[in-house]
């Protein structure tokens, strides 16, 4: 309904997506992000989509963002393995031909208590597993990480 509004009145539309924890907000969002990116780019008319070829990488860009937000925003609870504890605001911008002209994301309430400690069967947020998986990589090697069981800060995890 919102997309189809859009295309017609070209009024701003939003779609709101909530609900409680493990819900599956964070993967409707990213079908939502999917859906609307594709809809719009297959409503553009072949002479556009000849000029637009190639430049399909805004869409790409908007929709990678998804696995850098999580691994500093999502944390693992007693309720779920993946959990937001963030919230985000999405605002894409199309041109009048439909075209993804590009987005901006606003992040807000971080769960910044998570940061100093969790509660028993949770852990803090991905990055901190992500860095230390990955820590033989050449360019993580310069820090000098040790193993996850070294760290106070991730015991319980």
């Amino acid at each position: 309904d919102a997309l189809q509004r859009l295309r017609s009145t070209g009024h701003n539309q939003a779609v709101l997506i909530s609900g409680e924890s493990g819900a599956g907000k964070t993967e409707s969002s990213k079908l939502v992000l999917s859906f609307v990116t594709d809809a719009m780019r297959s409503r553009q008319d072949t002479a556009s989509a000849a000029r637009l070829r190639g430049k399909g990488w805004v869409e790409e860009q908007v929709r990678q963002t998804s696995p850098v937000l999580e691994a500093f925003g999502n944390a693992m609870t007693v309720r779920n393995n993946n959990s937001s504890r963030f919230g985000k605001w999405l605002d894409l911008r199309f041109s009048s031909s439909n075209e993804l002209l590009g987005s901006s994301l606003t992040t807000y309430l971080l769960e910044t208590t998570r940061v100093c400690g969790q509660s028993a069967g949770e852990r803090c947020f991905h990055v901190f597993f992500q860095l230390l998986q990955a820590r033989s990589s050449t360019m993580l090697s310069k820090l000098q990480l040790d193993e996850p069981e070294s760290y106070n800060y991730l015991q319980g995890a």
